[in-house]
């Protein structure tokens, strides 16, 4: 292979399935390939390309070097509709894709909260069919799942985080689900929550144990995430990519859900993640 070529080959992160069959139609042979279970692929320069341009890429090969194929990838796979975007941002009252994720993640472990990094989100849900493709695109890490149980006490210092990143640029170092919670901006990094309770009122104990879960990314402490106390820590074998997309499967149609759930000062904002 020569240098050009080289530059232009684009390398896997991880292997992709694939699939071959050859019908005879009319006398003629046509080949039927089918990938599977995209990963995530880097270009020459060790930078992401996505999904999209990695599979468009692939077709082209395949019908430079056969015709004939007909090329079916699993990311053209239609699972669900998104009523209306699904948006993305730093700050808290821009993320209906964090809640909805965050959301998800706590119904499919039966946590009480759950909690992700907002940098984690690299893509929002457009309005319409929902591929996997998409939800790849939104999730490119194989980050797993992870639960956990953590005291009133811990899960103040994460949701402190949340609000906040210490010499960190920016408000929302990460979305949440499970909780209501008062907090003033105006406060010292650390000491912004002023109280928080379940999504039934039910005020936060210090002392009380609550389940939880998180992307093993932040659990290990990155994004500065910091869950020292947790016990009963089950580190499971699934992606959160592949949570979203049974979620997507399950509820056929997405409606942003963003609840007045995070108050600023006493006093509701619009409408927040």
């Amino acid at each position: 292979m020569n240098t050009q070529n080289q530059k232009s080959t684009l390398k896997l992160l991880l292997i992709f399935m694939t699939c071959f069959a050859t019908l005879v139609i009319f006398g003629k042979e046509i080949s039927i390939i089918s990938f599977n279970n995209f990963y995530g692929m880097f270009d020459e320069e060790d930078k992401s390309v996505g999904i999209a341009k990695f599979v468009s890429a692939v077709r082209n090969q395949v019908k430079a070097a056969n015709g004939n194929a007909i090329i079916e990838t699993a990311g053209d796979n239609y699972q669900g509709t998104a009523l209306s975007v699904l948006t993305h941002g730093a700050p808290v009252n821009d993320s209906s894709m964090g809640y909805w994720i965050t959301k998800s993640m706590a119904h499919n472990t039966d946590s009480q909260i759950a909690f992700i990094n907002s940098g984690g989100i690299r893509d929002v849900i457009h309005k319409g069919e929902i591929t996997i493709e998409d939800i790849y695109n939104v999730a490119p890490f194989d980050n797993k799942i992870v639960t956990m149980k953590l005291s009133g006490k811990d899960l103040k210092r994460v949701v402190e985080h949340c609000f906040g990143q210490g010499d960190w640029k920016g408000d929302m170092c990460g979305p949440f689900y499970g909780l209501k919670v008062k907090y003033d901006s105006s406060a010292k990094y650390g000491d912004r929550v002023l109280s928080m309770s379940l999504l039934d009122n039910k005020p936060i104990e210090m002392d009380k144990l609550y389940t939880v879960t998180a992307i093993d990314f932040i659990y290990t402490g990155g994004c500065r995430f910091d869950f020292k106390g947790a016990i009963d820590v089950k580190q499971t074998k699934k992606t959160w990519r592949n949570l979203l997309i049974d979620a997507v499967k399950k509820q056929k149609v997405l409606k942003p859900d963003v609840p007045n759930n995070i108050l600023l000062d006493h006093k509701q904002l619009k409408k927040v993640a």
